[in-house]
Formats: structure tokens, sequence, C-alpha cells
């Protein structure tokens, strides 16, 4: 009697193993979608750390804009330096024959 009900239920159980797998199959157009969808997370996650990274630079540009503005502020505070304000002649000039090269007479 067990035999004959093992008998009867191997048709049933493949009949719906059957469906069960054709309804697990997808089809192109399923498959596709999931591509697209799949592709379109991926481009979002790289868009995401794109402008994260922009965001991240912009920041770091504004940071050394701000301390160049802190500098010119600073060196505006400081008094003149004649040193630096008038300038000085810093080379010796050439001597030869007893003259030197800024009176020496062209020889031409």
């Amino acid at each position: 009697m067990i035999k004959a009900v093992q008998g009867k239920m191997k048709p049933v159980q493949e009949i719906v193993k059957e469906e069960m797998t054709s309804e697990l199959k997808l089809t192109e157009a399923d498959q596709e979608e999931m591509r697209y969808i799949s592709e379109k997370c991926t481009n979002r996650g790289q868009s995401a750390e794109k402008d994260r990274f922009k965001y991240e630079v912009q920041i770091k540009i504004i940071d050394i804009e701000e301390g160049l503005s802190n500098l010119e502020i600073k060196t505006n505070n400081f008094p003149a330096n004649s040193e630096f304000i008038y300038s000085k002649r810093r080379v010796k000039p050439l001597i030869f024959d007893s003259q030197n090269s800024l009176t020496a007479q062209p020889p031409f």
C-alpha cells in the first residue's frame, strides 16, 4: 500500500517540481531589466563616490583660499621695513685699471 501511494506521488512531485522551476526561470526581458537595474545601481554608486570626492576637494580648496586670505591680511598689518621699500645697490662695481665699470668710457 505504501508503495502504491509512493508510486502515485512521484508523478505529482515531478509536476510540482517542473511548475516551480518554470516559475523561477526568468524571461529574457526580465533578465534585461535586472541587468539595467544593476547597472543603474552601480552607476549611482560611482556617481555618489564622485560627488563625495568633488565635495572633499571643494572643501580643501576653500581651506587653502581662506589660508591665503589670512596670510594677505597678516602681511598688511606689519609695519613697512625700509630694507624692502628702498632698493639698495647690492652689486659692487667691477674695477679695471683703476676705473670702475660705471665710470669707464666705452672703447669706441
